[in-house]
């Protein structure tokens, strides 16, 4: 069965601490409480936390509430809101949001909580400046859709690759970029430094030309820490939600034996999380505060 929680469908293996982790990717700890002190509790009436001003007229819940950061617990579905755990107390807090790493790969001026269906390229996204040494590598490498497993078929004068595309898991329009560079280890942002040290295979994979397109829009997301598909909105990436199963780990251990970095899909997991799970998919202004 499928799950929602706080903006995110998960197959029934959500854990609490792994959602934990993912809340860290996108808080702002520079002007706000130590993660370490923070906690997620129930909340049956989401609506009461519409800002969080509103929360300190309420009464604290019960602190036996909270769900432990060391919890490996399967996260039940529902709303959840985040309160500081101080000497046995629940303390209403606010909480400030990274910024994020990718406003948007296509179209400047976007709303950035709200991706787009298409996938208009930016000029500096062109595909026409691709490497073709690169796309003929990751074809060469891969032969199959990374996501779905579906194989490019064989033919006597070599494969078919029609229907599969090579996508980059760190997008190119956003190569060098000062905030995206910031954010990533030293070694990992070397590799990003420019659009030529980006297009390379140890940045992209092949898929299926649909499942492209939603990887691109950030409607699903591979966690590389076990390989499991994780998809957003309630009707993003239906594709996804129809597969025999949501574990890639043995293609992202293939992947990552030919050197590409987990980071990588981290940082398109950020991007993911940070446009839907922060909002459960609603459209929010830029400097609204976290309401899970």
């Amino acid at each position: 069965m499928i799950k929602l929680v706080a903006g995110c469908y998960t197959f029934s293996k959500l854990k609490v601490n792994v959602f934990y982790r993912w809340l860290a990717m996108i808080i702002d700890l520079t002007q706000g409480p130590q993660f370490d002190k923070l906690v997620l509790v129930p909340c049956n009436d989401p609506m009461l936390f519409s800002r969080n001003s509103h929360r300190a007229f309420l009464p604290p819940p019960p602190v036996d509430q909270h769900l432990p950061q060391d919890s490996t617990a399967l996260l039940n579905p529902g709303h959840y809101a985040l309160y500081k755990l101080s000497d046995e107390k629940l303390i209403p807090v606010s909480i400030e949001l990274q910024k994020l790493l990718c406003s948007s790969k296509r179209e400047e001026g976007r709303d950035p909580l709200r991706p787009l269906s298409g996938a208009t390229p930016s000029p500096k996204n062109n595909p026409e400046r691709r490497s073709n040494k690169t796309r003929k590598t990751v074809r060469c490498r891969d032969k199959r859709c990374v996501v779905t497993g579906e194989e490019a078929l064989r033919r006597n004068r070599g494969y078919n690759f029609t229907g599969l595309e090579v996508a980059h898991i760190f997008p190119l329009a956003f190569t060098g970029d000062a905030t995206a560079m910031a954010a990533m280890p030293h070694d990992v942002a070397e590799q990003l430094k420019d659009y030529k040290s980006a297009d390379k295979p140890e940045n992209a994979m092949l898929l299926r030309a649909d499942v492209h397109k939603l990887f691109d829009n950030y409607q699903f997301g591979i966690w590389p820490t076990d390989g499991t598909l994780y998809r957003f909105e309630r009707s993003g990436a239906p594709v996804i939600g129809r597969l025999p199963s949501d574990d890639v780990s043995q293609e992202l251990a293939v992947l990552k034996a030919h050197g590409i970095s987990s980071q990588f899909f981290i940082e398109h997991f950020r991007v993911c999380l940070s446009w839907h799970v922060r909002g459960h998919g609603r459209r929010r202004g830029a400097d609204d505060l976290l309401e899970l």
